[in-house]
């Protein structure tokens, strides 16, 4: 038979339906479903995954935000793909947010304050006002401006000084911070609208309305910008589709209840066919006064134009989102979480930023294809050269839904066998270019010779070792005549088996089972593939799965309690250890053994121990016969574990070095009653992780000795018992209850006694 070679190439293109899950999810007032419709079908169709909900599909109402939220959370945890942008559709009255402040809430899945999902908000209050900003952000990202390109490399900085001295250091910094980056993109025009140069409300009109890109005001203002900037009005205005992005850097001037406010009337001004004003509006909705407040919100204010321009971050929602993200991390003076959460944005969270003049794609893929099963190979190419991380969509109703971006040769294929006539959508996005939308034909055809893989139907997911498994897939004859054919199965590179003579009518299927396999332990690719010389689409003979085989007879020493890595000579020993079951089958009557080895070699302790019975998972501790050591010396302490078939004893013996010491224990001194205390600390500051502590009693007692550290809490129990009168010893070795090493600082000794507490400060230092 003819030897293949099967060379696999990993790429993302997902398959899917608009019930498995959506990347954007978009939640609205019942009043606006119908008006939002436009947009999902766009965001859907670019290869965005979308769906649309309504207040009532979910049971809530305008003001139930916990269900609102409850349903996005368990969106994020539960769905295929799961939600990477919301948009929410409708003003406060028809769709609340926490507090009226914060719609942060509703992206902030974790619990940690922090947003994961980017959120946006539509603030409309009518059908007429959502279907305008549908038409803006259509007419933004799908269909752009292009009768004059050269506003795309145009933006306005506006600032409204505090003071009557030029100039204002803070806003100043943050306007030129803008223009650098702006300058560094080769825009063209920048406008630097100031208070202080007798700029004013028609200068800001007049730059709109003659195009930008990008708006940012810094100074003080609510509601709307403060003189001589509060006659902006963005109804007034006539800049059409050259829609900008307003960055307003200040206080409360767009609301997440109220309607009057600036972000509101950029975002809903105009009609759908002659739209006004802005297409996205990030803003604050607090105001308020304070040290440091301006500093804090000219951090968000540099951390979004950085994430635009310099960190290549190209959708408004995740440069908002980035922006905050930054203040949070570094905590300038005078943060507070207000400062992270006041900022909202108004608009599509997932629009596709520009930052240059858009630029044509010149995109390659035949015009009609079969109803056969084929690859739709596309290629795109910015000019001449291949064009990578290009957002590829194709969509035939809700048969065939693929997307995936391009390779960095500029290349995608799809596998796709449509059963039906009609078209298939082709889409293609990339960032600074004009989206590419072509239909292609789908008409009737067949194959004579091609045969396939349809499943793998043994072994997949997870099963035990040492298990017979008969491999078994399931084979269709997809071609129009009769044929004789191999399969194939590999598992990994320990199993290779092939079946001849395969033979299958045309659109028949049969499961063809291959020789036994013991399965081994280990994380498995199984290749499966039919070979017939004369197959003329070879894109389905090959399946793919993993199956992972769970180890069944694993025990381990999982933890040494006993002893630690230092004993007191002539103090007995009562050698402790935790067993772990790591395999899958409950394990019964295997031994445990411990040994301790002097420094000499000489074994000097050896003691097994037999455990009746431990579940898979589970952990029994083991206490071995004492013994009490009688020299100074290093010791070597193991511990085994003895199970018949342990299938990995990697994990079978733990090794500790344990210093047997000389110290005074129990002891009284010329028989002299002592007195009740902490007799002395040495090494006290501690070094290389030791240091004796002697301690004396009055009269037999219950004593406790712990370690504390600075903030209180118990660090390390080191004694619980009730001990005799005399002077006691003890060690501490720095490590905390789970034996791991504390870090240096101040802790506290304190011996807790029916008589009196005492208490000694330790210094740990390494």
């Amino acid at each position: 038979m003819k030897i293949r070679f099967v060379l696999l190439y990993l790429f993302i293109i997902i398959n899917l339906c608009f019930a498995q899950g959506a990347k954007y999810l978009i939640i609205t007032h019942d009043n606006f479903y119908n008006a939002i419709q436009p947009l999902a079908r766009w965001k859907h169709k670019k290869g965005m995954p979308t769906k649309v909900v309504k207040l009532s599909e979910i049971g809530a109402t305008p003001t139930s935000i916990s269900v609102i939220k409850n349903y996005i959370v368990n969106a994020y945890n539960t769905w295929t793909p799961r939600p990477e942008y919301v948009l929410l559709v409708g003003n406060g009255t028809y769709l609340r947010a926490e507090s009226n402040l914060y719609d942060d809430y509703y992206g902030n899945v974790t619990g940690d304050m922090r947003m994961e999902i980017s959120i946006g908000r539509f603030p409309v209050g009518t059908a007429l006002q959502c279907s305008i900003n549908v038409a803006k952000t259509l007419g933004y990202e799908r269909t752009p401006y292009l009768t004059d390109t050269t506003w795309y490399r145009k933006s306005t900085t506006i600032v409204r000084e505090d003071g009557t001295t030029h100039p204002d250091t803070v806003y100043w910094n943050d306007a030129r911070y803008a223009h650098s980056c702006w300058i560094n993109a080769s825009y063209t025009n920048i406008d630097s609208l100031s208070r202080l140069r007798g700029s004013n409300s028609t200068s800001v009109t007049n730059a709109i309305n003659n195009g930008r890109t990008f708006v940012l005001y810094r100074g003080t203002a609510t509601t709307t910008w403060y003189n001589p900037f509060q006659q902006v009005n963005p109804n007034n205005m006539t800049n059409g589709f050259k829609l900008p992005i307003i960055v307003s850097a200040t206080c409360a001037t767009m609301d997440l209840y109220y309607t009057d406010y600036l972000g509101d009337r950029f975002m809903n001004a105009g009609t759908v066919l002659n739209p006004k004003g802005a297409v996205g509006f990030f803003g604050t909705t607090i105001s308020t006064y304070g040290n440091g407040l301006a500093r804090l919100r000219g951090t968000v204010t540099q951390s979004f134009f950085n994430a635009v321009f310099n960190q290549r971050i190209y959708k408004l929602g995740d440069a908002a989102k980035r922006a905050k993200f930054v203040i949070d991390s570094i905590r300038p003076p005078y943060f507070t979480t207000d400062r992270y959460r006041e900022w909202n944005l108004f608009g599509d969270p997932e629009l596709n930023l520009w930052t240059t003049r858009p630029r044509t794609l010149t995109v390659q893929h035949d015009t009609s294809i079969q109803t056969i099963p084929q690859n739709f190979n596309v290629t795109v190419r910015n000019q001449t050269q291949p064009l990578a991380n290009a957002l590829v969509c194709i969509m035939m109703d809700t048969l065939i839904y693929q997307y995936g971006y391009t390779d960095a040769s500029g290349n995608i294929s799809f596998f796709v066998h449509p059963n039906s006539t009609g078209s298939i959508s082709v889409t293609v996005t990339a960032q600074n270019f004009i989206p590419y939308e072509q239909n292609i034909s789908v008409r009737y055809g067949s194959l004579n010779h091609d045969v396939g893989i349809l499943s793998i139907i043994e072994p997949t997911g997870v099963i035990n070792s040492s298990v017979p498994v008969i491999p078994k897939v399931k084979v269709k004859n997809y071609g129009s005549v009769l044929d004789t054919f191999v399969v194939a199965m590999n598992i990994g590179t320990i199993y290779s088996q092939v079946v001849e003579d395969v033979i299958l009518a045309p659109n028949d299927t049969i499961t063809v089972a291959f020789p036994e396999w013991i399965s081994v332990p280990g994380n498995y690719l199984v290749l499966a593939y039919t070979d017939l010389e004369v197959d003329q689409f070879r894109a389905n003979d090959t399946a793919i799965t993993t199956v992972l085989v769970n180890i069944s007879n694993d025990v381990g020493i999982d933890l040494i309690l006993a002893p630690d890595t230092s004993h007191p000579v002539n103090v007995a020993i009562t050698p402790r250890a935790r067993i772990k079951n790591y395999g899958v089958l409950t394990q019964t009557n295997f031994t445990v053994t411990c040994s301790i080895i002097g420094s000499n070699g000489i074994v000097q302790y050896a003691n097994t121990q037999t455990v009746a019975a431990l579940t898979p998972h589970d952990t029994i501790t083991l206490d071995f016969m004492s013994w009490t050591p009688t020299i100074s010396q290093l010791c070597t302490v193991k511990f085994r574990t003895n199970l018949i078939n342990d299938e990995n004893p990697s994990n079978d013996q733990k090794v500790r070095l344990t210093n047997m010491f000389t110290g005074i224990y129990e002891q009284t001194i010329n028989n002299i009653v002592p007195t009740t205390s902490i007799n002395n600390v040495k090494p006290n500051p501690i070094s290389h992780n030791h240091t004796h502590i002697a301690f004396s009693l009055s009269q037999t007692m219950p004593v406790t000795l712990k370690i504390y550290d600075a903030s209180g809490a118990v660090v390390k129990t080191l004694v619980n018992q009730t001990l005799h009168q005399g002077i006691h010893t003890c060690t501490w070795n720095a490590k905390d209850e789970l034996n791991r090493y504390v870090p240096e600082g101040i802790y506290f000794l304190s011996l807790h006694t029916s008589e009196k507490n005492y208490t000694k400060k330790l210094i740990l230092s390494r």
